[in-house]
């Protein structure tokens, strides 16, 4: 076990990752392979979740000064060093369900801090201080050519509109501290109202408005007249078994009533693909729950879509993913796809 994470943190090192997983590995202290000489200079985001960690070393800061993102969900954190305010970089920090009591204010200093979660620990108090280092602080909404979202989360969905994003949010937290509650009347009109649903759209009206998150693509497979599960097992078994295997690239997946939009924001296969609703036949995660293998050792659930070949009627494409954060589940698009999309044509 100590071999293989040496192994992990040597590779990441020496290619230069900017990703480094070390999920489930039982670590009950911080690995000193990621602090060893000049650390990792390149690594942006750092997954340590479900491990046993008690606390992180002084000197995190200046081995991993280019820290982005930091997910230390579910250790047993008692204390978090002052040393943290020194991630200037530093975003997004997990530290939720641990055993902090306290939250050190240099935490206070991470002027680029934009979600900070420390549910379920043993937080008796936050600390106090001057104003401007609160740790209390706004969501920022950011705006596409089309689309919304949450600043400051890469895994955050796009949604079409700002009522789209509110209605989702006020179901599910995604990246936020907790569900928004939206108010059932005016706080300021003095006559009481009846209350209205907290949830005033509908399935229909997130899929006029657009849902959206981040995927990772892995291939598209052209299953002949092939269509339903078999299609998507066929593929996945084409895609599990090519040497090499595909190279998953992040892309944007976007659900509307005009069916899937796929963007390469960084345009590594392809820029912007569009399925129409009307082509569109099945989706589901892999029959036989094959799971796809990252380079960090982890495994992520399969998942694709079905639709017509372009200028062929019977000719079937099984266009594959893999999910990128469990946040954001495979289940969940495929639900949304199946009983959504494909529902309103029923």
């Amino acid at each position: 076990m100590a071999s293989e994470l040496c192994k992990t943190i040597s590779v990441a090192r020496l290619e230069k990752h900017k990703n480094l997983f070390l999920n489930y590995r039982n670590l009950h202290h911080f690995p000193l392979e990621l602090l060893k000489d000049e650390g990792l200079q390149h690594l942006e985001r750092l997954y340590m979740k479900r491990n046993s960690l008690t606390t992180l070393p002084e000197n995190l800061a200046q081995k991993l000064p280019n820290l982005v993102e930091l997910y230390l969900h579910s250790n047993n954190i008692v204390v978090v060093p002052e040393a943290i305010g020194s991630l200037v970089k530093l975003q997004c920090l997990d530290l939720s369900d641990n055993a902090l009591e306290i939250v050190c204010p240099e935490i206070g200093r991470l002027r680029a801090l934009r979600h900070l979660r420390l549910a379920n620990n043993q937080l008796q108090f936050l600390p106090p201080g001057d104003p401007s280092e609160q740790l209390v602080r706004h969501f920022l909404i950011e705006t596409g050519p089309k689309d919304v979202k949450i600043k400051g989360c890469p895994t955050e969905p796009y949604f079409g509109s700002l009522s789209a994003l509110v209605s989702q949010h006020s179901i599910s937290p995604i990246s936020l501290p907790c569900c928004l509650r939206i108010p059932s009347k005016d706080p300021l009109e003095e006559t009481p109202e009846a209350p209205v649903p907290t949830n005033m759209s509908t399935a229909a009206d997130l899929l006029r408005q657009g849902a959206a998150c981040s995927v990772l693509y892995l291939t598209s497979v052209e299953t002949e007249s092939l269509t339903g599960p078999q299609a998507v097992a066929r593929a996945s078994s084409a895609a599990l078994s090519c040497s090499p295997n595909p190279v998953p690239a992040i892309v944007h997946f976007k659900v509307s009533a005009q069916g899937i939009t796929l963007t390469d924001n960084q345009r590594k296969l392809f820029f912007r693909r569009h399925y129409p609703v009307n082509s569109i036949t099945f989706s589901s995660t892999d029959p036989q729950d094959r799971r796809w293998t990252n380079p960090d050792g982890t495994t992520s659930k399969i998942f694709g879509f079905v639709a017509k070949k372009p200028g062929s009627p019977w000719e079937n494409v099984c266009h594959l993913f893999e999910e990128l954060d469990p946040d954001q589940p495979a289940n969940a698009i495929v639900t949304f796809i199946t009983k959504v999309l494909l529902g309103q044509r029923k």
